[in-house]
């Protein structure tokens, strides 16, 4: 188990120390602010469609909290009931109805479910189609 996490941090620092020659640092910063901002605003509109009337921040605080939790080494099978958990703790704190925050909570999963097969298989058919280009497969 030490080797393993030993060679795990290597590649870690690997990985850095290519960034930093690469000079890429900012590029990358700036597109996963890019990427949490767009999850952020989706998960807004999402909530709001769902007929949710809680602020931006408090939904926010909702998703961060959710994920934080999904990625603890306690999931299901896709995560089912980790993250419900967590959102329906966060948003009852928030004097959101159990069976809404619940209801949501898992209307929520079910759509970012949908996303990732749609990506995935969209992933499929560009690994399939494009074999020769640069830098795929």
């Amino acid at each position: 188990v030490t080797t393993w996490i030993f060679h795990k941090l290597e590649l870690l620092f690997d990985g850095f120390h290519v960034i930093r020659k690469t000079h890429a640092l900012w590029r990358i910063m700036f597109f996963s602010i890019l990427l949490w901002m767009s999850n952020y605003s989706a998960v807004i509109l999402l909530v709001r469609s769902m007929g949710l009337d809680l602020s931006a921040w408090v939904i926010v605080l909702g998703f961060t909290f959710s994920m934080l939790f999904a990625i603890l080494p306690i999931n299901g099978l896709g995560s089912f009931g980790t993250l419900e958990a967590a959102w329906t703790l966060i948003f009852l704190s928030f004097e959101v109805s159990k069976e809404v925050s619940f209801a949501t909570g898992f209307g929520f999963h079910i759509i970012s479910v949908f996303y990732l097969v749609i990506l995935g298989v969209i992933g499929i058919i560009c690994f399939i189609v494009l074999p020769n280009q640069k830098g795929l497969g």
